[in-house]
């Protein structure tokens, strides 16, 4: 078991890191797609390649999100290499150990021999990176300023496996740093509590997690409309993110978890969708169509600058009627 795990590891590593999960979860997605289309009873007549084809990629859908797929790429050319999610926290979890190891004295961990090690460390990221990321996401919806850079994910009016990563940098590179602060800090505080270092092979399984991860996360930005049953109460299907994306308010501030719906069950924010519910996708009623604020590219990564100006413009007004007035 542990050598097919390792040599699994050096083959990621043999694809290049990041960009080699990347493409590891597009084969893994579109593998997927094509089972959902042969085994879909929604879809009439014999199967064909054309069949498929539309399938995965409707003209209809796929024409009101031609600007994903350049800012998809922009993303992950330009700061997609930054958001080096194991780097960056095993980078957060030695600094850490460091900060602990001054504070309250050395530990001198001994190596992790055990093979009960790896999903105890295992359930702690999960956890804790799961706890961050769904607080950073509904305090992204619940602060103005905030949300001034999670909009252009919102702004969306129709789902593709491209979606995910229509985002603005800040709101990329800030969650991601954000969530692996968290559960770096947190292994490190296990590894110093228990006395035992990361297990050697936890690279590997976070890199799977990672896959896997992304993988969920195509689905659940998609025009195919996919249900877990029962099982949506622990990872958020497809049609429980599109419900997030929908532009009428009694959604918007539901279902915040990507990789589980735990979280969103404990503090009353799980919305599990009716069957046959519809929506229409999209910041608000008031912003779509012509009113939608990001049409171009341009403003996937400028708009957002000018709407938290006039949330700090309109704070600072707000002050200053307080003051005059008192």
């Amino acid at each position: 078991m542990g050598w097919a795990i390792a040599f699994a590891y050096k083959f990621l590593l043999f694809l290049k890191g990041e960009f080699g999960l990347v493409l590891t979860g597009l084969a893994i997605t579109f593998a997927l797609y094509v089972a959902l289309y042969l085994s879909s009873r929604r879809t009439s007549g014999p199967r064909s390649l054309h069949g498929l084809a539309h399938y995965l990629f409707p003209v209809e859908v796929f024409r009101q999100a031609r600007i994903d797929f350049f800012v998809y790429f922009i993303g992950k050319l330009a700061w997609g290499p930054v958001i080096a999610k194991v780097l960056a926290f095993f980078a957060f979890e030695a600094a850490a150990r460091d900060l602990l190891n001054v504070l309250f004295g050395e530990h001198v961990l001994s190596p992790a021999n055990s093979w009960l090690v790896l999903p105890a460390q295992f359930l702690v990221f999960y956890l804790v990176s799961n706890f961050a990321f769904y607080w950073a996401h509904r305090a992204m919806h619940q602060n103005r300023l905030l949300w001034s850079v999670h909009r252009p994910h919102h702004s969306a009016e129709a789902l593709t496996f491209l979606t995910g990563s229509r985002l603005h940098p800040i709101d990329a590179v800030g969650t991601a740093l954000w969530t692996t602060l968290w559960s770096g800090s947190a292994a490190a505080a296990l590894s110093y509590l228990t006395g035992v270092a990361m297990h050697p092979l936890f690279p590997a399984i976070m890199s799977f997690w990672l896959i896997l991860t992304d993988v969920v996360d195509k689905f659940q930005h998609s025009h195919l409309r996919t249900s877990l049953g029962p099982l949506n109460y622990i990872v958020p299907s497809g049609e429980m993110h599109q419900i997030h994306h929908s532009a009428e308010l009694k959604h918007r501030d539901k279902n915040f978890g990507n990789a589980s719906s735990v979280f969103d069950w404990m503090f009353g924010t799980i919305y599990i969708p009716k069957p046959e519910e519809t929506i229409r996708l999209g910041l608000s009623e008031q912003e779509l169509g012509a009113q939608n604020p990001h049409k171009r590219i341009i403003d996937i990564y400028t708009e957002p600058f000018a709407y938290a100006w006039h949330v700090l413009r309109g704070r600072k007004m707000a002050d200053s009627t307080a003051s005059e007035t008192v």
